[in-house]
């Protein structure tokens, strides 16, 4: 149901104009969901673990408005940072790393943001956070 309506508000213009932001996209479906309807606007689909992002851009390679981004929002920006060491900075990653059948564990580094620092001097529409686990600390990543 969520869905439909969502689809259905990116098609009518119904929602706020901007970016659609995907946080933890994993294989990027519901970033290419939401390019699909609304194709003039970008679609940052956010994700940590890079093998992801690589099956991304090779299966929406064709559709333009995708961005797939390695990286991960928190509430802290950090530069060079890993799955393993994620509690050690004192991070609260909004993904946990999974990786797709056939693949190897990624043991890749990747750079984290604050929305504020990446969107600064754009408008987000729709930011989707997948927080699997962080239920009660999404605000403290949410612009001021």
């Amino acid at each position: 149901m969520l869905t439909s309506i969502i689809g259905s508000l990116l098609r009518e213009g119904s929602m706020p104009p901007g970016a659609i932001v995907d946080s933890g996209a994993f294989q990027g479906w519901w970033a290419c969901y939401y390019a699909e309807q609304d194709p003039s606007r970008i679609v940052f689909a956010i994700e940590p673990d890079e093998a992801n992002v690589i099956g991304m851009r090779e299966r929406f390679r064709r559709v333009p408005n995708l961005r797939a981004v390695h990286a991960a929002l928190s509430e802290q920006s950090v530069v060079n940072a890993s799955f393993s060491d994620q509690e050690a900075l004192g991070l609260k990653l909004y993904r946990k790393q999974r990786t797709l059948p056939g693949q190897a564990n990624s043991t890749d580094t990747f750079s984290v943001h604050r929305v504020d620092d990446i969107f600064a001097n754009k408008k987000v529409g729709l930011l989707h956070l997948d927080v699997e686990g962080h239920e009660y600390t999404p605000r403290a990543i949410l612009p001021k």
